[in-house]
């Protein structure tokens, strides 16, 4: 998830976040900056 503020994180969190039924508690992280962004996520089993 990305934000871009605080405030946006916030709403992130009561609004969306914390009404899903069992979610309890969230940890986040806030980075100062991102120089380079690398993904290496596979896909889903089935779309090989």
């Amino acid at each position: 998830m990305t934000c871009i503020d605080n405030a946006d994180l916030l709403r992130f969190l009561s609004d969306k976040l914390y009404s899903v039924e069992g979610v309890r508690e969230a940890e986040t992280f806030i980075y100062l900056d991102i120089v380079k962004e690398i993904y290496a996520w596979d896909p889903p089993p089935g779309d090989r």
